[in-house]
């Protein structure tokens, strides 16, 4: 895992993974995280290479990287893509 952003207001953890290789979809460090229930962490982003936005059943989503200039707080309402609650953009 490379960052969390942590969400004051819905005391909630997102947490992120940087890949650049043709394997992003492998994470184990994510992986142990997620399936840790003290965590109580329901979902992920992992950002990479990949032009594609798709989300696993695990609940991570999977983005290009440049996506990460999109990311805003709840707050602002002009936001394009909100965290902790990442939908598809595509």
């Amino acid at each position: 895992m490379d960052f969390l952003v942590d969400d004051y207001t819905s005391l909630e953890v997102l947490p992120i993974e940087v890949k650049s290789g043709k394997d992003f979809k492998r994470h184990r460090a994510l992986d142990v995280f997620l399936a840790n229930e003290d965590y109580s962490v329901k979902q992920a982003v992992v950002l990479s290479n990949n032009r594609e936005v798709t989300t696993a059943s695990n609940g991570v989503t999977y983005m290009p990287i440049y996506y990460c200039m999109f990311f805003t707080h709840p707050s602002e309402a002009h936001a394009d893509v909100i965290l902790p609650e990442l939908e598809p953009l595509i």
